[in-house]
């Protein structure tokens, strides 16, 4: 099982729970979404796990933008987009 298909099994009830409970409030448009913790590309075949967890969620997707998926019901996407956002930013570079 690769580290995408255990996100999402773990990360799309979660998701789901929070969007169905905060669906009516009115957090605005540009309000950072919440954090999720991913691992980076090799994670899974690395010798040695190293996991930071610190990652301001000023930048992070915003709050519209999983409401979207939510209601697209394409939260899948938006944990894989999410990922892919923290392998481009080039953490360990």
């Amino acid at each position: 099982m690769t580290a995408h298909r255990t996100q999402v099994e773990i990360f799309k009830p979660l998701l789901e729970q929070f969007c169905n409970e905060t669906k009516d409030i009115n957090i605005g448009d540009d309000f950072p979404s919440i954090f999720l913790p991913h691992v980076m590309n090799g994670y899974e075949t690395a010798k040695k796990k190293i996991f930071y967890f610190g990652q301001d969620t000023a930048g992070w997707t915003s709050t519209k933008e999983l409401m979207q998926k939510y209601s697209d019901n394409t939260l899948s996407e938006y944990v894989f987009e999410t990922s892919e956002w923290i392998n481009e930013n080039g953490f360990l570079d």
